[in-house]
């Protein structure tokens, strides 16, 4: 193969300059809750691609099983996350 990628890659904008925002929680997030992303943090809402991926201490939570997002800038989550976890938001495409 000569390696070439097809296409002109113009469905894809904004995909390969991804957004992190980093936060400390100080209480904590229990199931059902719908929190607002930090820093004005902006993402595409989709139930078929996952262009929001969520880490808390390190870990990457489950896309529509540990949380969904519930508009392009808030998230449900289906999973308590505990007072004092590192939680990281990293925006793959922006609206």
């Amino acid at each position: 193969g000569s390696g070439n990628i097809v296409g002109d890659g113009s469905g894809i904008t904004g995909l390969f300059d991804p957004q992190v925002e980093y936060i400390n929680t100080s209480a904590v997030t229990a199931s059902g809750d719908t929190v607002k992303a930090p820093g004005n943090l902006l993402f595409v809402s989709s139930s078929t691609y996952e262009y929001l991926e969520i880490f808390v201490n390190g870990l990457r939570l489950r896309y529509d099983i540990d949380f969904f997002p519930a508009s392009t800038g808030s998230v449900k989550y289906l999973t308590t996350i505990p007072s004092g976890s590192e939680v990281t938001y990293k925006s793959l495409r922006r609206p």
